[in-house]
């Protein structure tokens, strides 16, 4: 059995450091909490086309349903989609199409790590506290073949009603 080094895939730092990262918008799928809360699960990669720590590691963000209203946060929206260069004057008719133009787009994100309790237990999270435009707009990430590969159809989306867009 033949083996051959390739230092470009070791176990160099186990988690993502506080810093800024160059990233793309990986997956972004809609899920519910156990209380009943739906809320869009955003995953980001950080990228391997860019000289930086954690290639290849990924940073997951919530963007929450209001129970009042029904609707996601435009807040958090509107961040993504100024961040990743998104045509402001284009209307959305399904929040399906919304989060097909966010896929694969890249951004900036700052993280930090976060210490919270529940239920008597501290757990350490990384939180975003920053979005950004790309200072790199141009991507040449490859995706592990573990990864997903761009493009992915636009079927796999949940069907969702008019009731359910953020806007």
């Amino acid at each position: 059995m033949a083996f051959k080094f390739d230092f470009e895939e070791r176990f160099e730092n186990k988690e993502v450091e506080n810093g800024t990262y160059e990233v793309i918008i990986n997956k972004i799928t809609e899920d519910v909490a156990k209380t009943g809360t739906k809320f869009l699960n955003v995953s980001y990669v950080i990228r391997n086309d860019v000289n930086q720590r954690s290639q290849n590691f990924f940073v997951w963000d919530r963007i929450w349903e209001n129970k009042q209203t029904g609707k996601y946060n435009h807040r958090a929206l509107n961040t993504l989609g100024w961040a990743t260069n998104l045509d402001p004057n284009k209307e959305y008719n399904t929040l399906n199409a919304v989060i097909a133009d966010l896929q694969y787009k890249p951004l900036k994100i700052t993280v930090r790590k976060r210490k919270s309790e529940y239920n008597g237990e501290t757990y350490e999270n990384l939180e975003i506290t920053r979005f950004e435009r790309t200072d790199l707009p141009m991507v040449a990430h490859r995706y592990r073949e573990s990864q997903p590969q761009q493009p992915q159809s636009q079927s796999q989306f949940t069907a969702l009603s008019d009731d359910d867009l953020p806007f």
